[in-house]
């Protein structure tokens, strides 16, 4: 029956022969087959691989195309779609066809299921009873029959177990979210095995619960039309499997070429090859072989378990091939092969008899002494071997513990059968081990050597070898012979501990923190080859590349600024947990789901990051390790991984402590105050720079010294006060006065702190010294600031009081003039009373201006005689030997205060005369000019407008101004004069007055050249509108009437009689309050409002906007002792109001009633 069914016996010795040895061959077209995977690629499915890379199946006119598996990728379904269709599926074949799908199976090529069940060692759980109550992730569906089975013999049903359905992630078992876990015994154990996680397994067979695993199947339809064509991949896929058992190292590296859509490693699938074999048993029974009991017995299995019907029959479900002559053959070929080699050997049976005899004796004693030798030599550590001594190193003898080491069999080696020994060392190696060997074979000597060999999983290891020449009688070489030794652990040791003391010198010597994370990260990776290594570093929650040199810089700065949490990777995980994350499959593992296409774009398949921490357990960055295949840690990798981040930690720590370090260093060193040290005793162990910039004493003058080198005499009294606040623990501040080192004196604030060390024992002294000289002056400057605010206070009262009694004069004075019309006398006598009025005035006027508080009054002035008589005026002060000249090119008119701008005038010319004071041949040059600014002007003055200016220049040949001190001329208080030679602010007074005029004002200047003031002024067309104390009268009173307040009595009634006097009714009050009243009273009878601005009670502004909120057009005059101009324009319901300065003349008061009247309405 084919695979399951014994074939008849042999009709035909004539024509067996002839099939042996002529054979049978076909030709044609190559027909289409297409084989469908049960999963993605590996070493189970090795045999297929070889069947076409060796030709298997084009030999049998088949073209077979592989379909790689998968989720969603179901093999018996593929088959069912058509003709020249296979796949490979498990016993759950047995369901297909009994749901009535027309299934066969034609081979079963692994004799054992590899499926078990994986508990933790500290589970508890050791057989499958155990299981009852605990959690299980399986596979869903009937993929894991074999494992349920496993279970209902334990006497465990569906209910007593916590089935979940799997996540193909080991990590689930390790992290305790499942107490059993579906494997494959192929590869997953050995994953556990590699992790260092201990773990057993349970597994069907230990109670007899057997399956078949990897079933080649096919349609009936396919075995009914094409039967040759299911026989020929039958043998096709045989022969593969043959030969991929036989050369696993050929098969893997085909894998490794074209099949690693998995990116599995050499070492991983070796073992897998090595597993797979096991269940394979390709020396127990025949390739592919079916048992019908077996199967039968599975069957059972299934009805038990309710996956099939009760009365369900294997009926047609195994192919049994036609057992023509050919297939006979081809089935007895090896032992009609054993029958024809007798016949031929029996000829020599005779002949040979007596040889055996006589070298029986021999033989055996050889067999004793060989036995004898080879229990020595295996019990002898490391690998023995005796080799020819040439080009491949050709192997007479090697013991098997080649196999522990390199993963090749002994039997490779000897005679170069399958591999040289010299193929496996080091490419790099191999003439230093020639050259070494050849020349201790000259001098007869033993030779000692270190170097690496290519193992069969692609790892390299270190090795080394002790050998010897051994000589022939004639006295040539005739072998090698030694013991190798894995000496991988301890090269491995050696080279972390050298790199560790590198990086551990890098950061002794202070070297940049990039170079030491780069060679934290070259140093892991050259320990281990197949890693790549990233340093990431933690600010403000967020990852930043430290150092990952071998990533790709694609993945590199996607991943930069990642922020940290629960799954963000392994290393955003691991820096937010504040623990390890191994992930040994980004593709499958949810931490990575956000970032899988990232990684697996740029050949990343594992990850285990361990976080970095300070010395305080807080989290500084991560240290991790990638592999561009599926991995996890072996005992050593883990501790390598947490060697690293502490390297990585200390190297980070160290950076940050020096930068803080150099941070304060540099505020020392950079500081404009002195800063001393002293130890306990109050001896001087530390000066900054500023001491001796500021002392004059340099830093070896000071140091040994105690600080009385640079304290004054009245120190002195202080000493013990402060010793004994500072020898407590506290800080004593105060004035101190400090000697400088040419005897000169300063005071200084002194603030000192006690320094403590590790256990809090104070160990020195630091001291802040800064000098307040400059401090005091400004103090100085303060109190003489105050001074004149409060002169400035008294004055202004003083003024206003004595501005309303000038008022108050000239109203009489203008009141005794019209009752003494026609008296010539009393008119002479008061019009000297009128101008010593104004002469007080303008002494009050004077005071103001001292006091900051006069009133700013522009008016046009025409620049050329403004300029000349203040020219003649200020010549005077100008020494004789000074060339001061004038010059002006035209007559221009500005809008000015002629008194702000002939104290600019002045402080210029002024300034100029102290410049050109040691001159020899001193110069000042005034000169005015129109300017017309040009677009560089414009851009570099943003006040600027393109109109035409008036260009005044004062320029002087003195010393000129340094160009460090250009930018602070015109601050308050700044002047490079000697003491008593100026107050610092003369040129604040220039720049505020040039600015307050619309203008601009420029400086240049070179020291020994002299210095060149450039100031420009808007230039005016027309005049603007004046009205002359004597204008002839716009109009006469009509009888209105003014509401007239002030809180003067004696203006009150002065004024109210010359307004009636001018023809006015007058109403009067002596504050706002009555003033408001007496308005609303009246009801509108009011025309006009004359206030004082300062009064009690209620102000002239509070009264006035009162008064607009109730009439929004009444005129308003303001009558006031001082300026309040900018603050009646600031307020927007006074607009249209009117400022009569006191004393005012009648006839300005007549003037203004008049044209306030005029136009009364909306304002």
């Amino acid at each position: 029956m084919g695979m399951v069914k014994t074939l008849h016996p042999i009709r035909s010795l004539f024509a067996l022969f002839s099939l042996i040895f002529l054979g049978a061959s076909s030709t044609g077209a190559a027909e289409q087959i297409e084989l469908q995977l049960k999963w993605r690629h590996a070493f189970q499915f090795a045999g297929f691989y070889m069947a076409i890379e060796k030709g298997y199946y084009r030999d049998e006119g088949l073209n077979v195309k592989l379909l790689e598996g998968g989720p969603g990728n179901n093999p018996i379904e593929h088959v069912l779609k058509g003709e020249g269709r296979y796949g490979i599926t498990d016993t759950g074949v047995l369901m297909a066809r009994s749901a009535g799908k027309p299934v066969k199976t034609l081979a079963a090529f692994f004799q054992h299921s590899p499926l078990a069940l994986a508990v933790l060692a500290d589970s508890g759980i050791h057989t499958f009873a155990e299981l009852k109550g605990r959690r299980a992730m399986m596979q869903s569906g009937h993929m894991d029959a074999v494992i349920l089975a496993a279970m209902k013999k334990a006497g465990l049903g569906p209910g007593d177990i916590i089935r979940q359905d799997t996540s193909f992630n080991l990590q689930d078992l390790i992290n305790h979210n499942t107490d059993a876990f579906s494997v494959y015994t192929t590869d997953q154990p050995h994953q556990l095995d590699e992790m260092g996680i201990p773990h057993r397994l349970l597994d069907p067979r230990d109670l007899d619960i057997d399956f078949y695993g990897d079933i080649l199947v096919t349609s009936e339809a396919e075995v009914a039309k094409h039967p040759k064509r299911v026989d020929a991949m039958i043998r096709a896929s045989m022969n593969g499997w043959r030969y991929a058992l036989d050369h696993m190292d050929e098969a893997i590296e085909l894998i490794i070429q074209k099949y690693n859509s998995q990116s599995l490693s050499r070492h991983q699938l070796y073992h897998e090859a090595v597993k797979t074999s096991e269940l394979i048993l390709k020396d127990v029974v025949a390739l592919g072989y079916m048992s019908e009991e077996r199967w039968q017995k599975i069957a059972a299995t299934y009805r038990g378990l309710g996956l099939i019907p009760a009365d369900f029959q294997l009926d047609g479900m195994l192919y049994e091939p036609e057992t023509d002559l050919k297939t006979i053959i081809r089935h007895y070929a090896w032992q009609l092969t054993v029958f024809a080699l007798l016949a031929l050997l029996a000829i020599f049976a005779l002949q040979t008899v007596l040889l055996r005899r006589m070298v029986k004796a021999r033989t055996e004693a050889l067999k004793r002494s060989e036995s004898h030798f080879r229990t020595l030599v295996e019990n002898v550590p490391g690998v023995t071997y005796r080799c020819a001594c040439d080009e491949c190193w050709t192997m007479d003898y090697i013991n098997d513990s080649i196999a522990l080491l390199s993963g090749y069999p002994a039997s490779d080696f000897l005679g170069n059968r399958v591999r040289s020994f010299a193929s496996i060392i080091h490419p790099d190696d191999t003439e230093s081990v020639s050259a070494q060997v050849i020349q201790a074979v000259k001098g007869g000597n033993h030779y000692n050597l270190e170097y690496r060999i290519i193992c069969r999983d692609g790892a390299v290891r270190w090795v080394h070898e002790r050998g010897k020449p051994v000589y022939s009688q004639n006295g040539s070489v005739a072998w090698l012979e030694g013991n190798i030794f894995d000496i991988s652990e301890k090269k491995q040791t050696e080279q972390l501990m050298q790199s560790t003391t590198r990086i551990l010198e890098m950061i002794v010597g202070d070297k940049k923190l990039l170079h030491i994370l780069e060679e934290i990260v070259n140093s892991y990776e050259a320990i281990y080859p197949n890693m790549k290594a990233s340093i990431l570093r933690l600010r403000d929650g967020k990852l930043y590349t430290g150092a990952a040199p071998s990533l790709p810089d694609a993945y590199t700065q996607a991943v930069e600024g990642l922020e940290i949490g629960e799954s963000v990777g392994s290393c955003g995980t691991a820096a937010f947990l504040k623990k390890r994350v191994i992930v040994d499959d980004i593709e499958h593992d949810p931490l990575w789901a956000p970032y899988v296409e990232l990684a697996l774009s740029h050949h990343l398949r594992a990850c285990w990051s361990e976080p970095v921490f300070d010395s305080k357990g807080e989290v500084l960055g991560t240290f991790a390790m990638y592999y561009d295949h599926p991995a996890s840690p072996s005992k050593s990798e883990i501790e390598a991984i947490t060697n690293a981040a502490k390297l990585c930690a200390l190297a980070i720590e160290r950076s940050i402590d020096m930068e803080r370090l150099q941070k304060l260093s540099s505020a020392i060193e950079q500081a404009s105050e002195v800063v001393t040290i002293t130890n306990r005793d109050g001896k001087i162990e530390y000066v900054n720079p500023a001491f001796t910039r500021i002392t004059g004493f340099s830093s070896e003058e000071a140091l040994g010294k105690t600080p009385g080198l640079f304290r004054a005499d009245g120190y002195v009294d202080q000493i013990d006060e402060i010793r004994e606040v500072i020898h407590q623990g506290n800080i004593w501040q105060g004035k101190i006065i400090e000697k400088k080192k040419d005897g000169s004196t300063y005071p200084a604030m002194l603030t000192l702190s006690p320094i403590r060390d590790g256990d809090g024992t104070i160990t020195h002294f630091v001291g802040v010294h800064e000098d307040i000289s400059k401090i005091q002056a400004l103090e100085e400057q303060f109190y003489q600031a105050q001074k004149m605010e409060s002169i400035g206070t008294l004055v202004g009262g003083i003024a206003h009081d004595f501005n309303n009694m000038l008022a108050g004069i000239t109203g009489n004075v203008y009141l005794i003039g019209k009752a003494t019309e026609g008296q010539p006398k009393v008119a002479e006598k008061l019009e000297n009373v009128q101008k010593l009025i104004g002469r007080a005035a303008e002494m009050i006027k004077q005071l103001l201006t001292f006091a900051k508080k006069d009133v700013v009054q522009k008016r046009t002035v025409l620049l050329t005689p403004f300029l000349n008589e203040t020219y003649k005026l200020h010549k005077v002060s100008i020494p004789e030997d000074v060339d001061l000249t004038l010059e002006i090119s035209e007559n221009m008119k500005v809008s000015a205060d002629i008194t702000q701008l002939q104290q600019v005038l002045l402080n210029l010319m002024n300034n100029a005369r102290d410049a050109v004071e040691d001159v020899k041949q001193p110069v000042i040059h005034i000169r005015l000019n129109r300017f017309l600014p040009d677009s560089a002007f414009l851009a570099q003055h943003e006040s600027a407008k393109n109109i035409p200016y008036a260009h005044l220049t004062i320029k002087d040949n003195g010393y000129g101004i340094a160009e460090e001190h250009l930018s602070s001329i015109f601050d308050p208080f700044f002047t490079t004069k000697g003491v008593g030679k100026g107050t610092g602010l003369g040129l604040s007074m220039v720049f505020g007055a040039i600015h307050s005029h619309g203008g601009i004002i420029e400086v240049k200047s070179k020291v020994g050249r002299g210095t060149t003031f450039h100031i420009y002024l808007p230039i005016i067309k027309a005049d603007p509108e004046e009205h002359s104390a004597t204008e002839t009268l716009s109009r006469s009173s009509a009888g209105e009437t003014i509401l007239l307040v002030d809180d003067e009595p004696s203006v009150l009634e002065v004024i109210g009689e010359v307004l009636e006097q001018l023809g006015y009714r007058v109403e009067k009050a002596e504050n706002g309050i009555e003033a408001l009243d007496l308005f609303n009273s009246k009801q509108g009878g009011i025309d006009l409002i004359l206030t004082d601005v300062v009064m009690p009670k209620m102000g002239g502004l509070e009264l006035a906007g009162r008064l607009r909120k109730q009439d929004a057009f009444i005129p308003i005059i303001f009558a006031t002792g001082y300026d309040k101009r900018q603050e009646i324009e600031r307020d927007n319901r006074l607009q249209g109001t009117v400022i009569l300065n006191k004393p005012y003349s009648v006839e300005l008061l007549d003037h203004t009633l008049a044209t306030m009247l005029d136009r009364k309405g909306p304002l």
